[in-house]
């Protein structure tokens, strides 16, 4: 197997992760910049990086870790409803992700407080 090298960057930003890639469409290097947009609370970058990962029509199935980090950065933006859907996504894959399941209940508490008179 031939080893790959990928650049993931933005137009225009100073954020630049290079990657050696094993085999062609691999996840990691797309969740590693999802992850590092959300550690620098760039929200917007970090949830249309992740929707444009999933909408590639060359990539993996998602998985229950990408689409945990998708809710976070989700709920993390307000948009509780939307991530509820990515935590149970997520745990439809795999039902013993425990920061999946912390994060559902917490986002269900917090929609809970939003619809509370």
């Amino acid at each position: 197997m031939v080893a790959r090298q990928t650049v993931l960057h933005c137009p225009g930003d100073k954020l630049r992760l290079v990657v050696v890639n094993r085999a062609p469409h691999r996840r990691e290097p797309a969740l590693r910049l999802g992850e590092i947009y959300l550690q620098q609370e760039r929200l917007e970058l970090c949830i249309q990086h992740m929707e444009n990962t999933f909408a590639r029509s060359d990539a993996l199935p998602p998985d229950a870790e990408a689409l945990t980090l998708f809710g976070v950065a989700l709920a993390r933006q307000g948009n509780t409803i939307r991530a509820i859907e990515k935590f149970r996504e997520a745990l439809q894959i795999n039902p013993e992700l425990a920061n999946a399941q912390q994060n559902l209940e917490r986002a269900l508490s917090e929609l809970g407080k939003k619809q509370a008179p």
